[in-house]
């Protein structure tokens, strides 16, 4: 039914591994800055747009 290694999204598990991970790491930075989702838009756009990088994100 799955590809080898895959989950039922398609995703292998070590990309499934990475995506949970980023997802503790903005849920921390979230609710130790407290951002507004309109906030946190902002700041995804301009990861999007190279302008900051994941790193930065996080700080």
């Amino acid at each position: 039914m799955f590809g080898k290694g895959k989950d039922a999204k398609g995703f292998s598990f070590e990309e499934g591994r990475e995506m949970e991970e980023k997802l503790v790491r903005v849920l921390h930075a979230r609710e130790k800055l407290r951002l507004t989702p309109a906030a946190e838009g902002i700041i995804y756009k301009a990861v999007q747009m190279g302008l900051l990088s994941e790193k930065d994100r996080e700080t």
